[in-house]
């Protein structure tokens, strides 16, 4: 995911914002629980496999500038990933349900690796010197 997700996206569109000949800054896309949102938006005409096999989701924590991400292969031989649509559904639930007294206790109880604030930064400077 750090390789995939981080590194190889959003390092990726960074580095080509940087450089300004492709690509320019995400679009402002405001919303009531994001006011400064940005982000990209595509769309892809043809078969699946054009937009590529990898993704990652993310999904808001109650605690401020916290996520829960997953990055994986979306479709596999023509269809939807069932174990991860199944492991995505389950943890929403799970998020949604079960009380937790912090993220790094959510991550527990997920039973899903926890990045911390600093391990965080770290990936988020590598990223950013990508």
């Amino acid at each position: 995911m750090f390789v995939g997700a981080r590194i190889l996206d959003i390092g990726m569109l960074g580095a080509l914002v940087r450089d300004k000949s492709l690509l320019e800054i995400a679009p402002s896309r405001p919303s009531p629980k994001s006011p400064d949102g940005r982000y990209y938006f595509w769309m892809v005409e043809g078969e699946p496999e054009h937009l590529g096999k990898y993704g990652q989701d993310d999904t808001d924590l109650s605690w401020a500038n916290w996520h829960f991400l997953n990055f994986g292969q979306t479709i596999i031989d023509g269809m939807i990933n069932q174990k991860r649509k199944i492991f995505e559904y389950k943890s929403a639930n799970i998020i949604k349900s079960t009380p937790a007294e912090s993220p790094d206790s959510l991550a527990k109880i997920l039973n899903v690796p926890f990045l911390s604030k600093e391990d965080s930064n770290i990936w988020t400077k590598v990223r950013k010197d990508f």
